[in-house]
């Protein structure tokens, strides 16, 4: 098939304008539907891995959309045996047209191929990124059940959509978020899904998450927080606690109360508390490779967060977030 500018155009304004209307759980089938007005196939899924080790991952996600749901599990039953899976978690340089009569013809690929006659997925059509630390993995595979390949324009069309639908899907959870802070009245808020990545968080949250776990990088839940979701209970301790909500497929944490030092960043931390037990300027600089002038920057900064105006009052506050 062929597609022209304005047709391309239109369909991306359109993914935008369903990525703000739609629903968590709504999204994936509306995409689904925007994709059959542009190309030709009769069945998809939209995917979200997890690594697990070295050329291994896990499914946190699958929207199958004109198959039997079955199909997600029936696959991860046989993925290690398909050279597809392993070509996708090397990095797809384009997108992977399957023939699959012909792809699994080999003896040992018979588990493969009586899986894809099974759910009727005579040609396939992948394209997406491997999970790694930082990112998920994200696929979309289309179907077709008929003996017709997928042509090349219909492969270079979805390869140049695919950066629109990467950035929508980001843009619905931040919108699903911000209307969910907004309706509670919460700030410092995170949208995980079930292995605990974040998948959209506000900036107070990532503060908070940084500074009270003593991270540099925030991608998933601390363990600790992990714990609590995975028993359906809330996260509390002296200073903070945290509770889940479901959210379709997701979970929303809130950060019910947090005290002060949540405004600070980990290394603004870092410098506090050196400075409230009695660290000199040059010797936190020291100790943590600064120089003085970053160490009086990261001072004032302190200050000017907590609403405070001496060395006395920082050592009090420090001491009370510690007990």
């Amino acid at each position: 098939m062929s597609a022209t500018l304005l047709d391309f155009s239109q369909a991306v304004a359109a993914l935008y304008r369903l990525a703000q209307d739609c629903a968590l759980d709504d999204f994936p089938g509306a995409l689904a539907d925007l994709l059959r007005q542009q190309l030709d196939f009769d069945g998809a899924v939209l995917g979200f891995a997890e690594p697990l080790s070295f050329g291994d991952f896990s499914i946190s996600a699958a929207h199958v959309h004109q198959r039997d749901l079955s199909l997600v599990d029936d696959y991860a039953d046989i993925s290690a045996q398909d050279w597809m899976t392993q070509r996708f978690l090397a990095g797809l340089s384009k997108p992977l047209v399957v023939d699959a009569e012909a792809s699994y013809a080999r003896p040992e690929d018979a588990a493969v191929l009586a899986f894809t006659r099974r759910h009727r997925l005579r040609h396939l059509l992948l394209w997406g990124y491997p999970p790694q630390v930082e990112h998920a993995g994200r696929w979309l595979v289309l179907y077709r059940a008929d003996d017709r390949l997928f042509e090349p324009a219909t492969a270079d069309w979805l390869e140049a959509f695919w950066v629109h639908v990467d950035r929508a899907i980001a843009l619905n959870r931040e919108q699903a978020l911000a209307q969910w802070s907004q309706a509670s009245g919460r700030r410092a808020v995170a949208l995980v899904d079930v292995s605990g990545r974040l998948v959209a968080a506000d900036e107070l949250f990532l503060t908070w998450l940084k500074g009270r776990f003593g991270l540099e990088a925030v991608h998933r839940l601390p363990a600790a927080l992990m714990q609590a979701l995975s028993v359906g209970q809330g996260y509390e301790d002296a200073q903070d606690a945290v509770r889940f909500k479901a959210v379709g497929e997701y979970r929303v944490c809130e950060l019910r109360e947090a005290g002060p030092l949540i405004r600070l960043s980990p290394r603004e931390r870092q410098v506090a508390q050196r400075f409230a037990g009695g660290a000199s300027g040059k010797e936190i600089a020291r100790d943590l490779g600064l120089s003085p002038y970053t160490v009086q920057s990261h001072l004032a900064s302190i200050y000017r967060k907590l609403d405070l105006s001496d060395k006395a009052a920082l050592a009090r506050l420090m001491t009370g977030a510690a007990d």
